[in-house]
C-alpha cells in the first residue's frame, strides 16, 4: 500500500487543531472535531457548508466510543447535523454486563495458578493501556497476587508515554497516582528489541504477556503464541473483537490446530476472551447515541461493518428512530 518513508513524509501535512471550535477549511466550508471516546486523540469529524443560501453539516462518527471508557473521558453527544456517517462494527450485538474486571482477574489467577503464562494480543493504543491499568487495580485490591507483566510491543510503549503526557483526556475519578503507577516503566517491564522478545517467548516462567497486534494480523504476539499454544499450562486471551477468517476468530471458536509462520500448531492452552472491553459502542450504545439528536438527521449512513451488522443496525435505526439509513454501496458516489 505505501512505504515506511511515505508514510514518513506524511506526517508533515499533519498539524495539530483544537477540539470543540469551528475552523476553517475553504471557501464556504468548515470543520470542527470533538472527542469521540474511542482511543485518546479520537475525534468525530463536522463538515459544515454554507454559501449565504443554503447551508448543511455532515458528521463523520469514525469509531464511536462507548458511554463509560475505562480510562479516557466520555464521548461527546452531537446535537444535530443533516447527515450522518456511522460506523456498524457492533451493529447487531450487545455487549455483556458482566464485570470485566471479574473476568480479568478469574482468568489471572486460573492461568497463575498452572504457573503458566498469560498471552494478551492487544492493540497498542487503547486496549493496552486499559490492560495495564486493569492489572494494577486488581493487584492494589488483593484480587490477584503480584505477578511480572511484560509489555512487547514498542508502539504500545511509546502509546502508554503519551497517556501520561495528556491526563488532561483522563477521567477525573482517577489520581495521578493511580494513572502514573500504571504506565511506569517500574512497574511492567518493557520488551524493547526483537532478540529480548525472542527471549522472552523461551521464558516458561508465570508471567503475563501483553503483545500485538491485537488481531494477531501480524507483530510479535504470533511468535509468543507460537511458543505458548502447545502448553496446557498456559492462556490466550482475547480482548478486542476478531473479525471472521482472522487467526483471532478461528482460537476463538475451537481451532485445535493453527498454522502461524508456516508451521502448523497445536492448541492446548486455554482460550478465553472478555467480549465486553471493546472500545466500539455496541447497537444499543449506537442507538442511544443517535437518540439524543436534538434535530434529527436526514440520513445515516452505515459503514465500518460485517454485511449483517450494517443490516441489522439499518433496521433499528428505522424502525425505532424513524431515521432514514442508507447503506451505501461500493464506489457510489451520494449527492449532499
Amino acid at each position: 500500500m505505501y512505504t515506511e518513508k511515505e508514510a514518513i513524509d506524511s506526517l508533515r501535512f499533519l498539524l495539530p487543531q483544537n477540539c470543540n471550535e469551528w475552523l476553517p477549511l475553504d471557501k464556504g466550508l468548515k470543520y470542527r472535531l470533538s472527542r469521540s471516546g474511542h482511543i485518546l486523540g479520537s475525534t468525530f469529524v463536522e463538515i459544515g457548508y454554507d454559501n449565504h443560501v443554503d447551508s448543511r453539516t455532515l458528521l463523520f462518527s469514525g469509531d464511536l466510543g462507548r458511554p463509560n471508557p475505562i480510562l479516557l473521558k466520555e464521548r461527546m453527544q452531537i446535537v444535530e447535523a443533516d447527515d450522518v456517517v456511522i460506523e456498524s462494527t457492533y451493529g447487531d450485538r450487545v455487549h455483556s454486563k458482566d464485570d470485566i474486571m471479574e473476568q480479568l482477574a478469574s482468568t489471572i489467577n486460573k492461568v497463575l495458578k498452572r504457573e503458566g503464562t498469560l498471552v494478551i494480543p492487544a492493540f497498542s493504543v487503547g486496549r493496552t493501556q486499559d490492560i495495564l491499568f486493569m492489572i494494577r487495580t486488581l493487584e492494589a485490591e488483593g484480587k490477584i497476587d503480584s505477578v511480572k507483566v511484560y509489555l512487547d510491543s514498542p508502539m504500545a510503549l511509546r502509546a502508554s508515554e503519551l497517556y501520561l503526557k495528556y491526563e488532561s483526556e483522563i477521567k477525573p475519578k482517577w489520581s495521578e497516582d493511580q494513572i502514573r503507577s500504571s504506565f511506569n516503566w517500574k512497574n511492567f517491564i518493557p520488551v524493547n528489541s526483537t532478540d529480548d522478545s525472542m527471549l522472552l517467548c523461551m521464558d516458561d516462567s508465570p508471567k503475563i504477556v501483553v503483545s500485538a497486534s491485537g488481531m494477531l494480523s501480524g507483530g510479535r504476539v504470533l511468535h509468543h503464541l507460537k511458543a505458548k499454544l502447545p502448553g496446557t499450562k498456559n492462556g490466550v486471551l482475547f480482548v478486542a473483537y476478531q473479525p471472521p477468517g482472522t487467526k483471532g476468530y478461528l482460537l476463538k471458536n475451537g481451532l485445535n490446530k493453527i498454522r502461524i509462520h508456516h508451521q502448523q500448531i497445536d492448541v492446548e492452552a486455554e482460550i478465553s476472551s472478555i467480549e465486553s472491553l471493546s472500545a466500539h459502542a455496541d447497537s444499543n450504545e449506537i442507538i442511544d447515541w443517535l437518540r439524543a439528536f436534538r434535530k434529527k438527521p436526514k440520513r445515516v449512513f452505515i459503514n465500518h461493518g460485517e454485511p449483517n451488522s450494517r443490516r441489522a443496525l439499518a433496521y433499528r435505526i428505522k424502525n425505532e428512530l424513524s431515521l432514514n439509513p442508507v447503506i451505501p454501496a461500493e464506489n457510489e458516489a451520494i449527492k449532499l
